[in-house]
């Protein structure tokens, strides 16, 4: 018995202390910008923040281009990843890459992919824990199942309402409520404008003629022109859009 822990202790030192650590290393795949995003903004790169339940934080910066990297993650009841656009060391507003990993029972994978329904929930579940809630017992893995199955923005979702059924500990698929949307039109500058959202068409303005905005969730919303990188916000309510930042 003594000499089996024996070897039982060399071939734990042999891969590294594994067997010991409080982390795992797991390959997360990164999905390539958008080229709208690539010609706004070269320098564009992501800061990957994984957060775990015991309040710490870990960053990474991952270059523009890199689909894949290893990363060591605590073995915590779980971690949420978000994965942020930034430029010059500021995020420029884009909406985040993110995942979910782990469950209540400790579990994990090996590979995560990062995506715009993980940014979503990530968000969500981070809501929830910094206004102190216990979401202990969520199935954080499930939501983005569902959002990815429905292929709608997760974003035009009512946020409100999910979090507070998350909090609450009643979340179902009815707590999955679509906010009210609005078409508008306005005049934009000369040139083709994107939301920060990839679930929304690209808008092409003459610079004269109003131009429609698309069907839009009633709240906040943000459009780049994609030559220059210029940053326009606009609230959107059922009668009107209002610009926050100069047209």
């Amino acid at each position: 018995m003594k000499y089996f822990l024996f070897l039982l202790c060399i071939q734990a030192l042999g891969c590294g202390c594994s067997f010991f650590s409080d982390t795992r290393d797991i390959s997360l795949t990164i999905p390539e910008p958008d080229p709208t995003w690539q010609t706004a903004f070269p320098e564009l790169y992501l800061q990957v923040t994984v957060y775990s339940d015991n309040n710490d934080k870990d960053l990474y910066t991952v270059d523009s281009g890199v689909t894949r990297i290893s990363i060591p993650i605590r073995k915590s009841a779980f971690s949420f990843i978000i994965a942020d656009w930034y430029k010059n060391n500021a995020s420029i507003g884009l909406k985040p890459l993110g995942a979910v990993y782990g469950n209540t029972d400790g579990t994990g994978t090996d590979t995560l992919a990062l995506s715009y329904c993980g940014g979503f929930v990530a968000e969500r579940c981070l809501s929830c824990i910094k206004k102190g809630y216990d979401i202990n017992g969520f199935n954080a893995h499930r939501l983005v199942s569902l959002l990815e199955e429905r292929g709608t923005n997760p974003w035009s979702f009512d946020t409100a309402k999910i979090e507070q059924d998350i909090a609450g500990k009643t979340f179902n698929t009815f707590s999955l409520k679509q906010l009210e949307t609005a078409e508008h039109k306005t005049v934009l500058e000369e040139g083709t404008w994107f939301f920060n959202s990839l679930y929304y068409q690209p808008i092409i303005s003459n610079g004269i003629d109003e131009v429609s905005l698309g069907q839009l969730p009633f709240g906040f919303h943000v459009l780049f022109h994609q030559s220059t990188g210029k940053r326009i916000e606009l609230m959107v309510d059922k009668y009107e859009v209002i610009a926050l930042t100069p047209l």
